[in-house]
Order: structure tokens, then sequence, then C-alpha cells
């Protein structure tokens, strides 16, 4: 595939809220099957991998729970989230081609600008978890 059409894809799917089974995301939870997702970047160093942010309905965050820091995000027609969810500053690692197999039946919706940008500037880009993480 061409650079401009990388990067053309790229874009596209920056911002893009997907949601995506547990077993791809590594969460278990017993009333669930699926998470949801935010698409943030391609892993700068493999460029196959992609690295997302995990969220987990805001109610079921409680630092006592989970040892990562989160952005809450509110729901909006344009992002396609039923409710406020708490979204993970530890990027999650996925190969890429898992993540555009499943986009197609699972996607949501786009963050807004801002929220996009603020997830963004509060990840833990040091910090990795996932496939090799």
């Amino acid at each position: 595939m061409k650079a401009s059409n990388v990067d053309s894809l790229e874009r596209q799917l920056q911002a893009a809220v997907c949601m995506l089974p547990d077993g791809v995301l590594r969460i278990s939870a017993p009333d669930r099957t699926h998470h949801p997702a935010v698409y943030l970047r391609r892993d700068a160093e493999q460029t196959t991998l992609c690295q997302l942010a995990r969220g987990t309905g805001a109610e079921n965050r409680t630092p006592r729970r989970h040892k990562h820091a989160f952005v809450l995000i509110s729901p909006s027609a344009a992002n396609g989230l039923r409710k406020r969810t708490a979204f993970s500053t530890t990027p999650y690692v996925i190969r890429g081609h898992i993540f555009l197999r499943l986009m197609d039946e699972s996607y949501l919706g786009h963050l807004g600008d801002g929220d996009y940008d603020f997830l963004m500037s509060q990840m833990d880009w040091a910090a990795t978890d996932g496939v090799d993480g």
C-alpha cells in the first residue's frame, strides 16, 4: 500500500469508536461480551500494530478497582456511546489487521476533535498493554 494511502486510512481511523469483543481487549466481565475502544494511532515503532484506548462504563471506574488513570467521555450522536465512558490512559496495542477486520461490524462513531485531542494529551505513551506490552 502506498504511503499516501496509509496516511489517508490513518486519518480516517483516528478517533474511531468501536465496540470490540472482550477477548480482543483482554477484558473479563461477567455481564458483558464487548467493550468500547478508541483508535488512537499506529504504533510508531511497529507500524503493523495500532494503539487503542480501552473503555468501560464510568460507573465501573473506581480508584481501588483500576490501577490506570482514565478520561471520561460523555455520549453523543457523533461518538455512538450510550453512556458516560471511562477510557484508560494506558495505550492498548493490537495488530492492525485485527482492528480493521472488526471495525466494519463494531463501528459506533468518532470522538469529537476536543475529546480526541484531550484523550491523546492524557495518554501515558511510556506504558503499553496488549500484544507486546
